[in-house]
């Protein structure tokens, strides 16, 4: 007897005897088993797939295409069962099929193999047909080859099989099946094969008995069962006669049954499962929408980022970025060409700023940041340039306001400074060149003066003379400015401090001023606490020279009334206020007002006016004494008051 798998080569048209053929059929089959194998990354988690398509390359015959099959069912059922990282990406069996379609040509290989790529009713046939065949070879080789032919004879010439069973009864064309004019259901195969089985069955069974007969299917179903997957070991049980290996059927029917019942409980779930569906697939939509629009948003940011990258590796001022624990992020050209530093890795930009600017470390800057207290405006003169320090402190923009990170920057003003030295020193020398003939036309004005009143009866004469006083006066007191300007913005001025009395200092100006009081017909009046007062820290020179320019204004700007010089302690501090009765200041006027070249006359009806250095000289030799002044209040054509604090003596 021939055996089960002997007689299946050539259902498709290939003859047994074709050896260029078979052994194209391995090649195909070592391909498929090879793609199936790359999908998988650890090998170890394949081992029974592997031990089984190392057993196909031994054997021959039968059970090698057995092997093959068994191989590649346990790969598929691995891969499509398992999610990344166990295999490369996520299979469904019907894909997994097309893709190996896609690497190995299927109608060359063997029928056993081969099988598993067919349409259903196609796979079904021929699936179903390998039973037949084997029943055939049976009842054949005991009854002869006619008996099998008249007895199925009639009953196929009735069916989709009259033309597809070869007049050897022993092979199948699958091909008229496929090209039958009208296609054949799977159903139909099932119903067609289940009546074949019926009518082989039962003739065995009246021939041989029911034990023999039984040993026949069960050593099919067995090869059958170690070989395909379920929905084929399946498909074979539901085919058999009734009272045929009925524990074998009522364990895979039972398995049937639980899924159809499983199907029908969960029935009631289908229409949600849809919904969930159709709202997946819109939210998927609006994911890829949302995302297109992230991704516009990520080039017009990346443009944006590029633009501000070429500003400031670009700006003429140096930029050197940090964390908020001092590494740095970046630093521009300019910075690198202040540093000395070129194209120098991170380290030794750090060691440069560290090493030639002490007072501007990373490390000072992120404490200052921390004391909420940015380095601002420090200036460091390195003998070859003069460079200006600041910082800026980034904050989170939560409440907490975290900080994360510190930016520096760098200025060359060497060229602004020695702009500044020029202007300064044309100052010093223009002034001290002016102020000598001053002094003699003042000396001058004031002998002719003299000379002119005592001889000279011609009041023109005398006012002219007295002009030529007075502008010489008031000249002379604004280059006094200028010079004191320069020498107090270079710090060249030196601060005596000392411990004395303010009511000495007060009383010498209440004198400085009696006689122009009487002149202008306004009162003058000195407000002191009658209690002593405690002694100031202030050097005398200065103060008086800030109480001479605020009551020299308080006249110069108030027609009729007083002036009064109120004196009182306030705190650690002597406040001494200078209020007068005048045109007072416009809201204006008090945004500038102790700023350089800010005259009060400007913005008053007065012709005449000062250099505008007044209230600005005040204000840097009050705070040089570590003191204060201050507008307290003002309002036009009602006066103004001037408050300075100057610090008590410890």
């Amino acid at each position: 007897m021939k055996g089960f798998w002997e007689t299946t080569r050539g259902f498709f048209g290939v003859g047994n005897n074709n050896n260029r053929q078979f052994f194209a059929s391995d090649r195909e089959a070592d391909k498929i088993i090879q793609f199936l194998i790359s999908l998988v990354p650890e090998a170890n988690k394949i081992q029974d797939a592997l031990n089984a398509y190392s057993r196909a390359q031994q054997l021959t015959g039968p059970d090698r295409s057995l092997s093959f099959v068994t191989a590649y069912f346990s790969l598929e059922n691995f891969i499509v069962n398992r999610r990344p990282p166990d295999v490369s990406r996520v299979y469904t069996r019907s894909e997994l099929r097309s893709a190996v379609r896609d690497v190995a040509d299927i109608n060359i290989l063997d029928d056993a193999l081969r099988l598993v790529f067919l349409s259903e009713s196609e796979q079904a046939a021929v699936f179903l047909f390998f039973g037949v065949e084997k029943i055939f070879n049976f009842l054949s080789s005991r009854f002869g080859e006619a008996h099998v032919k008249n007895l199925v004879s009639s009953p196929v010439s009735r069916t989709f099989l009259s033309n597809a069973i070869s007049p050897q009864i022993h092979k199948l064309d699958i091909k008229r099946i496929a090209n039958a004019a009208v296609p054949v259901e799977r159903d139909v195969v099932i119903a067609v094969f289940k009546e074949l089985y019926k009518l082989l069955y039962e003739d065995m069974f009246r021939l041989v008995g029911s034990e023999v007969s039984q040993k026949v299917v069960d050593e099919l179903f067995r090869s059958i069962q170690r070989s395909y997957d379920y929905d084929l070991t399946s498909l074979f049980v539901r085919v058999l006669p009734d009272g045929v290996l009925d524990n074998e059927r009522l364990t895979f029917l039972s398995r049937e049954e639980l899924t159809r019942k499983i199907r029908e409980a969960t029935k009631s779930e289908t229409e949600k499962r849809e919904l969930a569906e159709r709202l997946a697939k819109e939210l998927s939509e609006a994911k890829e929408k949302i995302e297109e629009k992230v991704r516009e948003r990520t080039v017009e940011l990346e443009r944006e980022k590029i633009k501000l990258d070429y500003i400031a590796q670009n700006m003429d001022m140096g930029a050197l970025l940090f964390d908020g624990d001092g590494k740095l992020l970046f630093a521009n050209h300019a910075a690198r060409r202040f540093l000395e530093v070129g194209d120098a890795h991170d380290e030794k930009v750090v060691e440069a700023l560290s090493s030639k600017f002490s007072s501007c470390t990373p490390q000072k800057c992120i404490e200052s940041c921390n004391a909420k207290k940015p380095l601002s405006a420090v200036e460091v003169d390195t003998g070859r340039r003069i460079f200006l320090f600041s910082s800026t402190c980034l904050f989170s923009g939560t409440s907490n306001q975290e900080f994360f990170g510190a930016l520096i920057w760098i200025y060359d003003i060497t060229d602004t400074k020695l702009l500044e030295r020029s202007k300064n020193e044309f100052i010093a020398i223009a002034s001290h060149e002016m102020r000598t003939p001053l002094a003699i036309i003042r000396g001058y004005a004031e002998t002719v003066g003299e000379m002119m009143a005592t001889k000279l009866s011609k009041v023109e004469l005398k006012k002219m003379m007295d002009g030529i006083l007075t502008n010489t006066v008031r000249l002379l007191g604004i280059v006094n400015n200028f010079l004191d300007l320069t020498r107090l913005e270079n710090k060249k001025i030196e601060v005596n401090l000392e411990k004395f009395d303010v009511v000495e200092i007060v009383s010498q100006v209440e004198n400085d001023f009696r006689e122009q009081a009487k002149e202008k017909n306004i009162q003058l009046i000195v407000k002191i606490p009658k209690q002593k007062l405690p002694f100031i820290n202030a050097d005398k020179a200065m103060l008086q020279e800030v109480l001479v320019n605020l009551v020299g204004n308080a006249f110069n700007y108030t027609n009729a009334g007083s002036v009064t010089v109120d004196v009182s302690i306030e705190g650690g501090s002597i406040a001494i206020r200078v209020i007068d009765t005048g045109i007072g200041i416009s809201p204006k006027q008090q945004l500038t007002l102790f700023q350089k070249f800010q005259s009060l006359g400007r913005f008053s009806e007065r012709r005449e006016y000062g250099s505008g250095l007044g209230l600005y000289i005040t204000r840097l030799l009050i705070e040089m004494m570590g003191g204060s002044i201050s507008l307290e209040s003002s309002e036009q054509n009602k006066g103004s008051v001037f408050k300075v604090f100057v610090p008590i003596a410890t």
